[in-house]
């Protein structure tokens, strides 16, 4: 086993298998997942001015409803993140906007869906 090994690659430098690289790694690889994580915990909703529950369902159907016609997205993460690209811009071209819940909460607005 090969240890304190530095390759040059792309105009930088790589360390591979020492402890001090891979301690490094391993920390950068925690940030990263902690903030995917927090990232997830905050709620978004639609809204628009003047919203009834009554809207927003009709509105949500119709963009789902144009989401599985439209076609094939592709398929694991890449293909559910093009469906979810698609349904935004469709709830976006009918006037909505994405608000955290504690937003609106904030602010005395109605959340839908509840």
């Amino acid at each position: 086993m090969v240890t304190g090994v530095r390759l040059v690659h792309s105009r930088r430098l790589v360390c591979v298998l020492t402890p001090g690289c891979v301690r490094r790694t391993v920390i950068l690889l925690a940030v990263a997942l902690a903030a995917l994580v927090t990232a997830g915990c905050a709620k978004t909703i639609w809204t628009k001015p003047g919203l009834t529950e009554q809207e927003y369902n009709v509105d949500a159907y119709a963009c789902e409803r144009d989401v599985r016609q439209s076609g094939y997205y592709g398929g694991g993460i890449a293909g559910a993140l093009n469906m979810r690209d698609f349904h935004d811009r469709c709830m976006r071209s009918k006037g909505y906007r994405k608000a955290t819940e504690e937003e609106m909460n904030s602010q005395g607005f109605r959340v839908y869906p509840k």
